[in-house]
Order: structure tokens, then sequence, then C-alpha cells
């Protein structure tokens, strides 16, 4: 099978442990964008760098019992943490006393 035209790839480097600030550190595309409503999305374009944003998983998702909902600070539900890194974000999230993710 070829690929359509609205096919996407996307190439990050692995998340990779950060010496100078003792923890791991990783890039990545939130996803689920297109699914939120007008203002979940009002407010997504309205983040600013370096605003943290608040991880949660959602066993219950029935399509992704390992999805990762990233919320803001005043709790809008504004998308997704890439299912290539949830497994791995899940085990950080339950056994680590720091998990961040931030703006870029």
């Amino acid at each position: 099978r070829g690929t359509r035209a609205t096919d996407s790839i996307e190439l990050f480097p692995l998340p990779a442990w950060d010496e100078s600030i003792g923890c791991f550190l990783t890039y990545f595309w939130m996803h689920g964008f297109r699914h939120r409503t007008a203002q979940e999305q009002a407010r997504v374009l309205a983040l600013q760098p370096n605003e943290g944003l608040h991880a949660f998983t959602e066993p219950t998702n029935q399509f992704d019992p390992q999805a990762i909902q990233l919320r803001s600070d005043n709790d809008v539900f504004l998308g997704y943490i890439p299912r290539y890194l949830a497994s791995d974000a899940i085990h950080l999230l339950q056994n680590c006393s720091y998990f961040k993710v931030y703006v870029e």
C-alpha cells in the first residue's frame, strides 16, 4: 500500500537523560487538537512558552487505555501525549515524584 497525501511522519529524538537538570527530557507535538472544542482549541492557541501543563492518565479511554491527557492550569483539556511516548510516560508518572510538561 502507498501513503496518502494526508499521512504525516513525526521524527523526534528519543527521550534522553539530561545530567544538567537531573531528569529525562524530550520534545513532542501534542496530539488530539482537532478533536477539541472551539473553547479548548482557543486555550491551546493561547499557550505561552514555558507554561506548565498537567498530565493525567485516562485508563477508561476506549481507544487507548494508556492515553495521557494534557490539561491547563485552569483544567481545560488540551490534548494528549503521543501514543509512542505513552507507555514510558505512564511508568514515569506512576513511579517518579517529578513529571513536568512545558510548552516549548
